[in-house]
């Protein structure tokens, strides 16, 4: 009876080890779903600010306030985060339900998108400023609530403006680590400090995963939305007001809302007498106009100096966070497929727009 008690005993005492073991495989996160009341200067149940002291803490969202209004993609809000021009960005930590051991990799999943409109004012000019240029998140592990030991994994730039997910492979190389923290960063290639903004949803466990994929240690899109392309054109014939003739050819799958004809040309005769970033932000705002899948110009150009033209507006379309919207090239390596929207002369050469 004695031996009975005992096997009895034994065999509970490695149901729970078991289940202990069986514990750490998938291991949680406290409200991973960022569930809470919408509002500025909140951080979710479970989640902690790990910002700059003097600074305020992230968002729930969507609470309209800077004009975020996107849907959750999870439940019925999520997480919005900025960085500032004044060098300070926003964190949270939470802890695990149980560490992530040291030398052990682990996949994760977390949802992120880019706020079309995130306005606030700017910290160091202090007056209205958008928070609009595209950011990274990145994932550290630490021993303690916000401490940063190690930094295990970081996103591309987020410019998609409908949600996606992303998965890393996370294996922590330099002790065990009990407490996470997602921390939005700037552009790495970027010296200057900028106001950008990034969304965060649906947030997974850590689950162990026997295969440790490298490549995947940056993040990696999980079913990419590709836009379909059409080479069908309409010819609209178009007349300025300074009696230039252009000629407009329009893709029939976008669907326009309305075309401002006499607008629609002029947006590339700015370029003789605006400033060039006026120039961009209103070609970005005009592609708003069609209301089906989100497209994007390319602004070719050719004549003299154009390699170094086309370096200076890639570089402006990048500070401007309009690459999404936007890009310059050499006419010279335009694609086979590129469909002529708009094109006139300029001093020394020619200017065209292709969808």
């Amino acid at each position: 009876m004695k031996d009975y008690k005992t096997l009895l005993f034994l065999l509970f005492c490695a149901i729970i080890i078991t289940g202990k073991i069986y514990s750490q495989d998938t291991i949680y996160l406290e409200n991973p779903s960022f569930e809470g009341t919408p509002g500025h200067n909140r951080v979710p149940s479970g989640w902690f600010n790990c910002g700059f002291e003097d600074e305020s803490p992230p968002d729930i969202q969507p609470s309209f306030i800077f004009q975020v209004t996107k849907k959750a993609l999870h439940g019925n809000t999520y997480l919005g985060m900025v960085v500032r021009d004044n060098d300070t960005w926003e964190a949270i930590g939470s802890e695990l339900s149980h560490p992530l051991i040291k030398g052990h990799c682990y996949q994760f999943q977390i949802a992120l998108a880019q706020s079309e409109r995130y306005t606030s004012v700017s910290r160091k000019l202090n007056e209205p400023a958008t928070y609009t240029t595209p950011i990274r998140l990145r994932i550290w592990g630490g021993t303690n609530l916000c401490n940063r030991t190690e930094l295990l994994a970081e996103s591309e730039l987020i410019e998609d403006l409908d949600w996606q997910k992303y998965s890393f492979h996370i294996r922590p190389t330099l002790s065990d680590i009990q407490f996470i923290i997602l921390e939005v960063f700037y552009n790495s290639l970027t010296t200057n400090p900028y106001n950008g903004n990034l969304l965060i949803d649906d947030a997974s466990s850590f689950v162990l995963s026997s295969i440790c994929d490298t490549t995947h240690l940056h993040g990696q899109l999980i079913q990419p939305q590709h836009l379909k392309t059409t080479n069908r054109i309409t010819d609209i014939s178009i007349r300025t007001s300074n009696g230039l003739r252009l000629q407009f050819e329009l893709p029939r799958n976008l669907s326009p809302k309305s075309i401002d004809k006499d607008k629609t040309c002029s947006l590339i005769n700015a370029f003789n007498h605006k400033n060039i970033e006026e120039v961009l932000f209103d070609i970005a705002d005009y592609s708003r106009h069609f209301n089906t899948k989100r497209w994007r110009w390319t602004i070719s150009i050719k004549g003299k100096g154009h390699k170094k033209l086309v370096r200076s507006l890639n570089r402006q379309i990048k500070d401007l966070g309009l690459r999404r919207f936007v890009k310059a090239v050499s006419f010279y390596k335009l694609e086979n497929d590129a469909v002529l929207l708009c094109k006139q002369s300029i001093t020394d050469g020619e200017i065209g727009v292709y969808y």
